[in-house]
């Protein structure tokens, strides 16, 4: 019988029984860890994101050399813990990546439990899952909506405006939301609270001239309009004529008028029964 070198705890091994089923649910969510790491630093996960997948996207992200250097920090940490139990106990040392190595200490989690050096290989793993969970599980930066639709803007406003020759009265202060679940957001300047969907909706109603690529209107701009057509749909319009292309962008997908869509829309009965109901 021996003590826990973490509590000090009666135990056969050097963690007790309490530290080796933390220590195995350290292992399992690390594992869990290190694929959101492999999938951010290869450009295919968002960090900080909920979903954090972003399957379907046209533009890949680019790649996350933050989460790369963590990465292979995690490769050498976990290598060298391997390497140390399989010398001891005189086992083949595995030749894997980050997340076979963290599923070999997975099945191993006595054989760790039993090394004198228990406690250090442990905290090395809270070290290691600490830092990898401050860079998947970080703020996400605060989503901007567009400009503040007050209109009239404060009279304290307007008059330093006009002081310096501008007569516009709509705020137009950056309406910036943190929390993306939220359903109000309010002006920093003009102090006024806004319904998170009319202002979307107000303000790509006012956008008309905008150039949009037919996967946006699909996915994001007419579905919040509440005025959705199908990819297939806006295609024939587009080789057909009704909707003209005004123009390609970076990455060369045709771009067109979000107006004319929306006319050509009202002018089909089957979707202008639709913006009816």
């Amino acid at each position: 019988m021996t003590e826990c070198l973490r509590c000090g705890a009666k135990s056969q091994l050097f963690l007790c029984p309490r530290d080796v089923t933390q220590l195995n649910e350290w292992l399992t969510g690390l594992l869990r860890f290190l694929r959101f790491l492999r999938e951010a630093a290869l450009g295919q996960a968002k960090l900080g994101d909920a979903q954090r997948r972003r399957r379907g996207d046209e533009q890949p992200m680019s790649l996350n050399l933050r989460a790369v250097e963590l990465l292979d920090d995690a490769q050498s940490t976990l290598s060298a813990l391997v390497r140390h139990l399989c010398e001891s106990r005189g086992m083949p040392v595995p030749e894997t990546d980050s997340t076979g190595l963290c599923a070999f200490l997975v099945a191993h989690v006595t054989a760790i439990a039993a090394d004198e050096a228990a406690d250090e290989h442990m905290g090395a793993i809270e070290d290691l899952i600490e830092r990898i969970d401050r860079v998947i599980n970080r703020p996400s930066p605060p989503r901007f909506l567009g400009p503040c639709i007050t209109d009239p803007a404060p009279d304290e406003v307007l008059t330093e405006r006009r002081e310096h020759g501008d007569h516009e009265t709509r705020c137009g202060r950056a309406l910036l939301v943190a929390d993306r679940a939220a359903r109000t957001v309010d002006c920093s300047q003009c102090h006024r609270t806004h319904d998170i969907e009319s202002v979307t909706t107000k303000l790509l109603d006012a956008a008309g001239h905008m150039l949009i690529t037919v996967a946006e209107l699909v996915d994001w701009v007419l579905p919040r309009l509440g005025e959705p057509v199908p990819r297939r749909t806006l295609e024939r319009w587009i080789q057909t004529g009704e909707i003209p292309v005004r123009g390609t962008d970076a990455r060369g997908a045709v771009m067109v008028q979000l107006a004319e869509v929306r006319a050509v829309r009202r002018r089909r009965p089957r979707h202008g029964k639709a913006m009816m109901r």
